[in-house]
């Protein structure tokens, strides 16, 4: 029954379940939680932006397998391992960012010598007060 209308309707019924999918793994998310929307940890942002990712790529994958069944999910997987470039520019795609990465940080100051710098007792951040600027009120 719901193949028959996802086949009818394949574009309504992707969008439909890309949203439950997406929306329906941020309200677990939330319920874990009382809908408390003050500050998240990081894992709970995580799990909301992998339930976000998650939707529509688990929606289009099931949404092949019930109109086109086995013969959809083989042209998928021909489709997304058929190399269409040669080999060495997926290593540029996929080595590129680590490279200017390494590059950066091998031109940057390490962190620890940063950290043996001397400061002065009063210093905050870059901000630097000696007690004699501290002016206190006095209340009356």
């Amino acid at each position: 029954m719901i193949s028959n209308w996802l086949r009818r309707h394949p574009l309504l019924g992707y969008f439909a379940l890309a949203f439950a999918i997406s929306w329906g793994g941020i309200l677990l998310i939330l319920a874990s939680r009382q809908f408390d929307l003050s500050p998240m940890q990081p894992l709970e942002g995580g799990l909301i932006l992998l339930a976000m990712l998650l939707g529509p790529s688990v929606s289009g994958l099931l949404c092949s397998a019930l109109v086109d069944g086995t013969a959809g999910m083989r042209e998928i997987s021909r489709r997304a391992l058929h190399w269409r470039v040669a080999g060495s520019w997926y290593a540029v795609a996929l080595l590129t960012m680590p490279a200017t990465i390494s590059a950066t940080s091998s031109l940057l100051p390490s962190s620890s010598a940063a950290r043996r710098t001397p400061r002065p007792s009063g210093c905050v951040w870059n901000t630097c007060v000696s007690p004699s600027e501290l002016q206190f009120s006095a209340q009356t």
